[in-house]
């Protein structure tokens, strides 16, 4: 998910997410942003995500981390 979608970002939405309790607190979360900096790294692991990838993202790095996240749970 990207961090800067429409209506509702998507650390907000991560959040949300993170709270409604199983199975959606586990469920393995991807952010993506076209922003690189520290910054939004640690705001998306402070929000509950599993990975963080910069924009843009090679097909085969993106391949990778969804292999990642399939097998994988929300510490």
């Amino acid at each position: 998910m990207d961090i800067n979608m429409p209506v509702m970002d998507g650390l907000s939405f991560l959040r949300m997410l993170r709270q409604r309790g199983e199975p959606f607190a586990s469920t393995p979360v991807l952010i993506t942003s076209t922003e690189a900096g520290l910054h939004d790294l640690r705001a998306a692991q402070i929000a509950g995500a599993n990975f963080y990838a910069a924009k843009p993202v090679a097909g085969q790095d993106l391949l990778e981390l969804v292999a990642l996240l399939a097998g994988s749970t929300h510490d």
